[in-house]
């Protein structure tokens, strides 16, 4: 893309400046999520964005007026001020962003779970996604019912593209046919997360083996809390931004950790997100973490998992 041949008065339009860059909205994003402000170094591991692009995004940012600095040298941390008028706008736009990608899963969700027939597995396929593409979506059945879950699933979304202006594109896989997919590469719609499993023993994995999964993402998600607690503050405003919702019967997890997480401190979170017993092992399971962590974070956990293993 060509650069802009001409540039605009930056007091008439201070989004100019302000949005200029994906590397700018990421931090601006981020910081408007936090509450505290974060080091230079914090803001790089969260964005993904490198290091000298933090430093240059934030200085360019802070010359704004925009954010506000504590301390000075490697010590400085950087804030969201909320005091500014554009400054909250630009936090409601942030919210309405969260608020626009929750609807549009939750319609997938309710659309699957208003199955006759329901589908083993469907997920929302997240890798190389730009706005504007079909909405890739794959469900999983036994290969005899295939063909019939795909004609009432494609009858269904087509009423959901009208509402939301979307297209989509559905691929259904037999249990078989189970492809090489990166567990955090999607966002899983109806039944169970497949990647969990292997395709051959999908249906023989042991109760232990999944919760010894799910023990040791919660171990590497307490690692990630201890060095940034917003995380706890992201997953309490999804949980009652989902039961505001889908008011109703069938939200006794939710409840708990709403309880959970308004009441307990940290280190008694910690301590439960690692915990052996049955709640805390029932709990893991439809733990609201997972939803509310960006890419960056994901990677992050993996990575740890990673240098875990070797």
């Amino acid at each position: 893309m060509r650069p802009i041949a001409t540039q605009r008065n930056e007091l008439r339009y201070p989004l100019d400046a302000l949005l200029g860059t994906r590397a700018q909205i990421r931090v601006l994003r981020l910081l408007a999520e936090s509450d505290r402000p974060m080091s230079a170094s914090e803001i790089h591991e969260h964005t993904g964005v490198s290091l000298p692009g933090t430093l240059k995004v934030l200085d360019r940012l802070a010359r704004t007026g925009f954010l506000e600095t504590l301390g000075s040298g490697r010590a400085r941390l950087y804030g969201f001020d909320r005091t500014d008028v554009l400054s909250e706008s630009l936090d409601r736009l942030f919210i309405a962003e969260r608020d626009w990608q929750q609807s549009m899963v939750d319609r997938l969700r309710s659309l699957f779970s208003s199955l006759k027939d329901p589908v083993d597995a469907a997920w929302l396929v997240l890798d190389d996604y730009s706005l504007g593409d079909p909405l890739r979506i794959s469900v999983m059945t036994d290969s005899k019912r295939l063909a019939s879950s795909k004609q009432e699933i494609q009858g269904l979304l087509a009423g959901l593209e009208q509402d939301l202006l979307v297209t989509t594109e559905l691929t259904g896989v037999a249990h078989a046919e189970l492809p090489s997919v990166e567990h955090d590469s999607i966002l899983l719609l109806a039944g169970y997360s497949p990647f969990e499993r292997s395709a051959a023993s999908s249906r023989t994995t042991s109760h232990s083996d999944l919760d010894a999964r799910s023990l040791g993402w919660a171990e590497r998600l307490a690692h990630l809390i201890e060095r940034d607690p917003t995380v706890v503050t992201r997953a309490l405003r999804y949980v009652k931004r989902t039961m505001e919702k889908s008011p109703g019967p069938g939200r006794t997890d939710l409840k708990e950790w709403r309880r959970i997480l308004e009441t307990y401190s940290q280190r008694q979170l910690l301590n439960f997100l690692v915990d052996t017993g049955e709640r805390a092992t029932r709990l893991r399971q439809s733990a609201p973490f997972v939803a509310v962590l960006s890419p960056e974070e994901k990677s992050l956990i993996r990575g740890k998992a990673k240098s875990d293993d070797a």
